[in-house]
């Protein structure tokens, strides 16, 4: 039941995550940026370059669209997805049975953080700058505040599916989950 109630967790949290993010790029919300997602990509991914034409810049707003940004949203909803099954799977797997032998497994905690975080926002940095299909659209400093901001979520995913999925038994290997645990 255990691992029932894991999987449905997950799920409701990448969907709401995933969702937030596909509703900020796709649907036109006038409250986040500036009320269109081809504004908002050219006014907070693409370089600034005053002498390109308007049509060159919102051309280049959907192909960051199409082949950046629908991709990474794929990506990471699979990715996160499998991420935090493997790491269900892997604590029902040891069947620890007392709280101080779940202190050892903390390094296999981390590394799983560690993956998460580093797989995450290195696809960021692939999906919006560095593919083929999107030469030099995105701006440097554009994609290291990007990059930044998806370290930050995906180590605030990683942390908040660790600390509710994880078993009370194998939990104080999640770190400060005990004392977050007791509010």
């Amino acid at each position: 039941m255990r691992f029932v109630f894991s999987l449905i967790f997950l799920i409701l949290l990448i969907t709401l995550i995933i969702s937030s993010s596909y509703a900020i790029a796709y649907l036109d919300i006038p409250i986040i940026g500036r009320g269109d997602n081809i504004q908002n990509i050219i006014f907070y991914l693409l370089e600034n370059d005053p002498n390109e034409a308007g049509e060159v810049r919102i051309y280049y707003a959907e192909d960051v669209l199409y082949y950046g940004v629908r991709r990474l949203l794929i990506f990471l909803t699979l990715f996160w997805f499998l991420i935090n099954v493997s790491w269900i799977v892997l604590v029902e797997f040891l069947k620890i049975d007392r709280p101080n032998i779940a202190y050892k497994y903390t390094w296999v905690w981390v590394i799983f953080f560690a993956v998460t975080v580093i797989v995450s926002s290195y696809s960021t940095y692939y999906y919006l700058y560095d593919q083929r299909q999107i030469p030099e659209y995105v701006g440097g400093n554009q994609i290291i505040y990007i990059v930044s901001i998806m370290v930050i979520l995906s180590s605030f995913f990683q942390y908040l599916c660790s600390l509710f999925m994880t078993s009370r038994v194998m939990r104080p290997a999640v770190p400060l989950a005990n004392i977050i645990m007791r509010f």
